[in-house]
């Protein structure tokens, strides 16, 4: 094993480092890194060529790009699960529930989802937490196409709770925004017109003045 990682290109190292750097605020660069070393991930070691599928097809995901098959990505999953850490088991599963996402695949996609955030590990300090937040917001997502009020409230709370651990304030009281929807198909409209409130003053109070304005 050890060998196979001392045969590791360091321009290729160097290339994922950076694409995985740039992933969160810069996906298009990241994207052009990672396509730029296609042709020398064939001769890496399998921990390299894993960790290449996955980084390129989360920069795929970000920028609404056709995502691999789900049997290319199940070995992806496979090696995470025997070989990741918690924050890369959460995401290599997130990505296969995108994957079956844009296949028109709910179910599996919940399952995914499921799976995924059962394989993060919230009581360490260095949880993914902006993935975590992610997986709940993509579940929402269906449950609002499948008109299942209930458990898109449910995600939701989710939704806003791990985006506040994340440090990201504007999704958090975005997650609050979108219960709107749901509790308005339950006819709640005592809940409907508290959050609006909330999520009105929760806006002002951290100077997201502009989308303040568009929620009251």
């Amino acid at each position: 094993m050890l060998l196979s990682a001392c045969a590791d290109d360091p321009h290729v190292i160097d290339c994922l480092d950076r694409a995985e750097a740039l992933m969160g605020d810069c996906p298009d660069s990241a994207y052009t890194l990672l396509t730029d070393c296609d042709s020398l991930i064939p001769q890496q070691s399998k921990s390299a060529r894993m960790r290449h599928l996955m980084l390129i097809t989360e920069a795929e995901n970000k920028l609404y790009q056709p995502l691999p098959s789900d049997t290319l990505f199940s070995a992806v999953i496979d090696y995470y699960d025997h070989h990741g850490t918690h924050n890369q088991q959460l995401k290599a599963h997130y990505l296969l529930g995108c994957i079956y996402r844009d296949m028109k695949e709910a179910p599996q996609a919940i399952e995914c989802y499921y799976d995924a955030v059962e394989k993060a590990d919230t009581l360490r300090e260095d949880c993914d937490y902006t993935t975590l937040f992610s997986v709940y917001g993509q579940m929402a997502d269906i449950f609002d196409a499948q008109i299942m009020p209930d458990e898109e409230l449910e995600a939701l709370k989710e939704y806003s709770k791990y985006a506040l651990k994340a440090g990201n304030l504007y999704e958090h009281i975005r997650g609050y925004e979108y219960m709107v929807m749901p509790y308005n198909l339950q006819r709640d409209t005592d809940m409907v017109l508290s959050i609006e409130e909330k999520v009105y003053k929760m806006y002002k109070k951290h100077g997201f003045f502009q989308a303040a304005a568009s929620s009251h």
